[in-house]
């Protein structure tokens, strides 16, 4: 996760990690759902929880990758789209197959699935 791009911290890390292995230990059901991916730093921490704790399980990550990048209490920036350096860090991982990846605004996604954990970066 480290090596990945982005402000989501080794601190940060650890009460996430945490809070999807009990959901995922404890929940027999309910998906693991993350709004905003970037690069996937925390996709990969969250897809490795799945990989270890629920192999057939997957986890959504929503994000339409466009290169707006925004960050509490500061405008709006705009970079490069995401989408590749996003899905080449996850398959660098070895955690494709545990992603399921919702290209597309999270004020647009239909979801009718159980969510055992929301992670809104």
């Amino acid at each position: 996760m480290t090596s990945i791009e982005g402000w989501f911290d080794e601190e940060e890390a650890a009460v996430l990690w945490a809070a999807v292995c009990g959901v995922l230990r404890d929940l027999p059901e309910g998906h693991v759902v993350e709004v905003g991916s970037y690069r996937g730093r925390s996709t990969v921490l969250l897809a490795s929880a799945m990989r270890a704790l629920r192999p057939t399980g997957r986890v959504a990550a929503i994000d339409p990758h466009e290169g707006v990048i925004s960050l509490a209490g500061r405008p709006d920036r705009h970079g490069s789209p995401t989408y590749e350096a996003f899905q080449a860090n996850v398959a660098a991982a070895g955690l494709t197959d545990f992603v399921e990846v919702i290209r597309t605004p999270s004020t647009h996604v239909v979801w009718d699935r159980p969510i055992g954990l929301l992670f809104i970066d």
